[in-house]
């Protein structure tokens, strides 16, 4: 465990500027704009013309980020081999615990079982909040069709510590207890929820700025999942307590997460109901397939890439029209490229989802219910999290009790939940 961080230490040490580029803006209707918010942009705006200008506006920003994550992972295979390590797929094979072979098989099955469902759900979305087929969209229109697709009032900012008290109480932890939630409106505070384990397990901490929304909710619910898996550990030693697989810890936090997107707990916490509920049911399911899809997406064409297939934006191409139910240009792939991703960390968001939907599945069997209506969830949780991460993703799948990776009860549950919903 210590070597695989190290070695990751060293490597990214190799990259002499950093993952991106220093100045990632371009300029739009005479101001200057950082090229991490034209997403968020883009779903704020309506109109389809200024979403078109905006895109193209932002294009050659892209270009020059996807320039530079390509020199990036030359730079890694360069010290790659000069460490005598090996070539970046080897390397990848082994801080994975798994080939890139059976990691792209993973994401490819993960597409195959969550196609059917995703594709029905944003042919409606796209219908409904772009007025058009799905087909006849471009990537640019995704965020709008994705966020404009929620219900306003299903998570207010008022309602989010709340949220995670009762969530932390669903597992059996005080939140006060064991997590310092910061939620405090300061200056210069970051809005986005992070977890920090200052000390694991016995200082860990939350911040968070509510401000309301759906990704919001979803962003502080998921690092809620990390700080109380981090501060159930009780195991001894700085491997299990710092060190290990992402994928275990991802999993805590995508099982959090999707309370977002369940329909009783959203009810029950939102007052919600008919279509307001069956309206933000549907968007928030699309968006947990979209976000799994897209993850998937980024490992099958990063080994496509270490194999020599379609190295231009025609590949990506290829792999975004699959994972989008739609065609995608090379043109419009080369604007939104599939980010580079040299050592597979895709693999551990990717499989921290899949398991998190797994034993989502299996809890709500063993309780007869929502696992957080569960009166044994907390007798369930503790032991496994007290062991830390030194299991591998496919270790604590074992030990949850749910089998081998799949995405199977990820998209029967996005089925079931888009069916009741009225899909």
């Amino acid at each position: 465990m210590l070597h695989d961080f190290l070695l990751g230490e060293r490597l990214t040490a190799a990259v002499p500027h950093g993952a991106t580029p220093a100045d990632l803006t371009f300029p739009f209707e005479g101001r200057t704009l950082a090229l991490r918010d034209a997403a968020s942009m883009l779903a704020a705006e309506p109109d389809p013309a200024r979403r078109a200008a905006l895109d193209a506006a932002r294009a050659p920003t892209a270009a020059r980020r996807a320039r530079e994550a390509d020199a990036n992972a030359a730079a890694l295979s360069d010290t790659a081999r000069k460490l005598g390590q090996g070539d970046l797929p080897s390397i990848a094979a082994v801080l994975r615990r798994a080939s890139p072979g059976e990691l792209a098989a993973l994401a490819s099955a993960t597409l195959d079982a969550t196609g059917p469902a995703y594709c029905l759900a944003m042919e409606a979305l796209a219908r409904g909040e772009a007025g058009v087929p799905l087909s006849a969209t471009h990537l640019r229109d995704l965020p709008r069709i994705l966020r404009a697709s929620h219900e306003p009032k299903a998570h207010p900012a008022s309602r989010l510590a709340d949220d995670g008290r009762a969530a932390a109480a669903a597992t059996g932890v005080e939140l006060s207890a064991r997590v310092k939630l910061d939620d405090r409106a300061t200056p210069g505070k970051s809005q986005r929820p992070l977890t920090v384990p200052v000390r694991v397990p016995d200082d860990v901490r939350l911040s968070a700025m509510p401000s309301g929304g759906a990704s919001e909710a979803r962003a502080f619910l998921h690092e809620l999942g990390v700080a109380l898996f981090l501060s159930g550990i009780r195991t001894s030693g700085v491997e299990p307590r710092r060190l290990g697989s992402p994928a275990v810890t991802a999993t805590w936090g995508h099982l959090l997460e999707a309370l977002s997107a369940d329909p009783v707990w959203l009810g029950e916490r939102s007052g919600m109901t008919g279509h307001a509920l069956a309206r933000e049911i549907k968007a928030a399911q699309a968006e947990r397939l979209h976000a799994v899809r897209m993850q998937a997406a980024r490992l099958l064409r990063e080994v496509e890439r270490q194999r020599g297939v379609a190295s231009d934006a025609t590949g990506d191409g290829t792999v975004l029209a699959r994972a989008l139910c739609r065609p995608v240009s090379a043109e419009d792939a080369a604007r939104w490229p599939l980010p580079r991703d040299p050592l597979l960390s895709s693999a551990d968001a990717l499989r921290g989802a899949l398991l998190a939907a797994q034993i989502e599945a299996r809890l709500a069997e063993l309780g007869g219910g929502p696992w957080w209506r569960w009166k044994g969830a907390p007798g369930w949780f503790a032991p496994i999290w007290a062991t830390g991460s030194a299991a591998s993703p496919e270790e604590l799948a074992r030990a949850a009790g749910v089998g081998a990776l799949s995405a199977e009860p990820l998209a029967r549950t996005a089925r079931a939940r888009f069916d009741a919903a009225g899909w």
